[in-house]
Formats: C-alpha cells, sequence, structure tokens
C-alpha cells in the first residue's frame, strides 16, 4: 500500500506557489495524485530550490509509481535540508519498491533516528528486513525477527492500522515457533479494525492452507477474493489449497484464473504445470508447456526444474530429466530427492557407471531422503560391488521405511548369503515369510539351505538362486 504524505507548509513566502501547494494539497485528498503532481511542478518552477516541494514532489511521483523519479526529487530535497525526516522515509520506499531493500533500510534508519517515533518508517523497514540480500522475500538470511520487532513499535505508534497488524502476523507465521493462536490473533485485530480489508483474511486463508485446515482456508481465501477480485495471490493459493484437499479441477480453475491475471508470474504457470502433472487428462506436452513458462519467466527457480525433471522421469526422458535435475544443482543442493533421482535416471543410460549412481544415492542418503527406492536400489549396487556391510545397511534402512515390503529381506538374505550366513538368511526368511506365508523366493531359497545343511551338516558359502 502507498500511502499519501501529510505535507507541512513550505518556509517560503510565495502566495503564488503557496496557492498551487494547497491546491495540491486537495487533489491529494481527493486521491488525485496526478494533479497533486502538476500543482507541486508549478510550485517549484516559481521556488526551484525549496527542499519541501521536492519532498512533496517526490511522494507524489511514489505515490504513482514512478519511483526512480520519486528518488531524484528526494535526494534533491535531502540535499537542501539533511534534516528531513519524510524525505528519507518516502526514499526509503521508493528504493524498496525497487527491490533496493538493504538501500532503503539505510533511509529508514536515518529517518527513524531523527524521529524515533516515525511509525511509517518503522513498518517499511520492517517490510524490507523481510528481503534478504538477493532481494528474496522471507529467504535465507532474511531478517525476519528484526521485522517483527519493527511492526512491534509501528502498532505501539499508530495500533489503528490494519496493515501493521497483518503484516505482523504474516511475519510471525514465515519466522516460526509463535502459537497458532498469536499469529492468527495479528490477523483478526487487522479484520477488527478493517472488516473490508481483503490481506487479513488472504492471511488467514494462507496460514490454515499450511496448516492442512484445507476447507477452513478455501473459505477464507474465498472471503478475500470476494472484497479483492483482483488479488491473483489469493486466488492461486485458493488453487493450492483445493490442490491439497484434492479437489484437482477447483484448483484449475483458480490456477487458470492467476495465469489470466497476471501472466508474468512464472509461479501461477508452476502451480498450474505441476497440477497438470497430477491430472492424468492432461498429455505431457501441456503439462511441460507451463513448466516451461514458469522457467521462462523465473529462470533461478530450482523447484520449477526439479518439478520438469521429475515429469521426464515419469515420461522415460531421463536424459533430458538429468539436464534439468543438473540444473536445479546450480541453484540449491539441499534437496535429497533430486540426488536419487538423478541416479535412478543414470541407472537407465548405459553410459553411466555403477559409481557415478552410487555417488548421488550416497548424497541423498547423507541428506535423509525419505524415499526408500534409494536405499534399495543403492543396497543392490552395493551388493553387486561386494560391498556387503553397506548393501546390509540399505536393506536395514530400506525395512524401516517399508517394513512390509519383501525385497528388503531379499537383499539381507542375499547378502547373508554371500557372507555365508546362511543362519541369518534362515531369519530373515522366517521375517519375510511372517509377511507373506506364499513368498515363493523366500520359500525355495528356504528349502536350499535346509537340504544342503540335511547333506552335509554344514552350509558352506553359495549363492543364492535367482528369481525367476
Amino acid at each position: 500500500m502507498r500511502y499519501r504524505p501529510k505535507p507541512k507548509k513550505p518556509t517560503y513566502v510565495s502566495a503564488e506557489a503557496r496557492a498551487y501547494v494547497e491546491a495540491a494539497m486537495s487533489f491529494s485528498l481527493q486521491r488525485d495524485m496526478e494533479s497533486a503532481l502538476e500543482c507541486i511542478q508549478s510550485a517549484l518552477e516559481i521556488v526551484p530550490d525549496d527542499a519541501q516541494l521536492f519532498y512533496l514532489s517526490g511522494s507524489a511521483k511514489y505515490m504513482l509509481g514512478d519511483d526512480e523519479g520519486a528518488i531524484e526529487d528526494l535526494d534533491k530535497s535531502i540535499e537542501l535540508d539533511h534534516k528531513n525526516v519524510s524525505a528519507y522515509t518516502y526514499r526509503g520506499m521508493a528504493k524498496d519498491a525497487l527491490g533496493m531493500h538493504w538501500e532503503g533500510i539505510k533511509d529508514f534508519n536515518t529517518a527513524i533516528r531523527l524521529d524515533p517515533k516515525n511509525h511509517l518508517a518503522h513498518f517499511h523497514r520492517g517490510v524490507a528486513f523481510q528481503f534478504n540480500k538477493q532481494g528474496v522475500s522471507f529467504g535465507p538470511g532474511a531478517e525476519i525477527g528484526k521485522a517483527i520487532a519493527d511492526f512491534d513499535w509501528a502498532i505501539k505508534l499508530h495500533p489503528e492500522n490494519p496493515e501493521y497488524w497483518y503484516y505482523r502476523g504474516r511475519a510471525k507465521a514465515n519466522l516460526g515457533g509463535f502459537k497458532p493462536e498469536i499469529i492468527l490473533s495479528d490477523y483478526e485485530k487487522a479484520i477488527e479494525l478493517n472488516e473490508k480489508y481483503a490481506r487479513a483474511y488472504f492471511g488467514i486463508g494462507t496460514y490454515k492452507a499450511e496448516q492442512g485446515e484445507y476447507a477452513e482456508a478455501i473459505e477464507y481465501l474465498s472471503k478475500s477474493i470476494e472484497l479483492d477480485p483482483e488479488f491473483p495471490i489469493a486466488v492461486s493459493n485458493r488453487g493450492m489449497a483445493k490442490k491439497l484437499s484434492g479437489d484437482f479441477e477447483g484448483a484449475l480453475i483458480d490456477f487458470d484464473r492467476a495465469v489470466e491475471m497476471e501472466p508474468e508470474n512464472g509461479q501461477h504457470w508452476f502451480n498450474r504445470g505441476s497440477l497438470k502433472g497430477c491430472m492424468e487428462r492432461f498429455p505431457f506436452s501441456e503439462e511441460v508447456v507451463d513448466l516451461n513458462k514458469a522457467l521462462e519467466l523465473s529462470p533461478d527457480e530450482p523447484e520449477v526444474y526439479f518439478i520438469r525433471g521429475i515429469a521426464k522421469w515419469k515420461h522415460r526422458r531421463y536424459a533430458s530429466a538429468i539436464r534439468d535435475f543438473e540444473k536445479e544443482l546450480e541453484y540449491r543442493q539441499t534437496n535429497p530427492r533430486t540426488f536419487y533421482y538423478l541416479a535412478n535416471c543414470k541407472g537407465e543410460i548405459a553410459k553411466y557407471t555403477i559409481e557415478e549412481r552410487l555417488r548421488d544415492y550416497d548424497r541423498a542418503a547423507e541428506l535423509e531422503c525419505e524415499i526408500a527406492e534409494c536405499y534399495i536400489e543403492r543396497g543392490f549396487l552395493r551388493l553387486e560391488l561386494k560391498q556387503y556391510p553397506g548393501a546390509l545397511e540399505d536393506a536395514h534402512r530400506f525395512r524401516k521405511l517399508r517394513p512390509m515390503d519383501l525385497r528388503g529381506y531379499e537383499l539381507a538374505i542375499r547378502v547373508d548369503y554371500n557372507t555365508g550366513n546362511p543362519t541369518f538368511a534362515l531369519k530373515a526368511i522366517e521375517k519375510a515369510l511372517a509377511i507373506d506365508p506364499n513368498y515363493e523366493w523366500g520359500l525355495k531359497v528356504k528349502k536350499l539351505i535346509l537340504d544342503e545343511r540335511d547333506r552335509t551338516n554344514k552350509t558352506p558359502r553359495w549363492q543364492a538362486p535367482a528369481d525367476e
């Protein structure tokens, strides 16, 4: 939200210039900022070196979205009067709007030093603190704790502003560690102050969706959209809540609408593309078209590369999937699933060695991969390389994740065979038969072990029979 300035009367005595300023103030109250700016420019022609007029011109340009022009005029105002608190405040706001968040913070710091009760500077400094040095909202390195402290001050100084309460609730939700009732109370206070404040309903709906309360989330997000029909992120978040609740068709309607409302936002294309991947009626080509568009708009978004890689993996386009996973790794190396799917894809292409695949499986395991297949696949590769202790470890990890899947028992049995431990193999077989008494391969191996034991009263090292 862009705040209209409350101009002070300039210090000059020109009656003509003062008349222009008074007209500008009148236009400002009517929200006609273009006419207000014309009047201020006329006053500047009469008094071209007045700091307050440059402030008024800069703040009017900020209100009109001309942030670069605003900074230029506010620079002149500060040059003429280095103690103009409002000029520092609005210049910080213009810089923040241009993505120069940390430059804006410097101006807010000066404004607050000159006037500690400047609630507007506290609020906007809090907003700027929510961005990290790369310009990502709530990204790694964002000073969210400092943001909340500034919102606290803004609320203390001006508690009637619902936006301050909304932003504090939003910051608390993103920082974590706050009880739900504490977060929701800020949003609810914003609604108490202004029951038509769409963002407060949006905040509650988004938080409810994050907590898995999808029905309530959809209700609050729908209210937000009712109050502000041109609120694309609310439409998109409602679509996500519908998707997570299983209403794919309803989600698609919202994602289509979000794309139509804000076609330059890559997140909307990503949401729709990833949804299409969950719906059988959409071919691979339609899913990928949306993901391609998302990357065209946001080429440094790792999650989009990952999801597109998964789409290609599902359709056996392994080489192309590998390229997407490797591209994702240029931006982040903390997703264990990426390393798993890389290893799996490489297993489908002859040119990759077992050692290359194992490196990816190992990295996935180091990152605590929760995909059970990671361990069974790595385990059989380790078995092939006669890395028996590691293979047995993988068998145990797989069985922990998939206790009813007999492949974990098969791997353990094969390891025991190859290490000359038929007694342990028999124990593993018995556990497998407790799950499936008709486990044919296990019964066959058990018979072979017992027959050999009857013949020799000992069991020499030998290989397990191949699967049929």
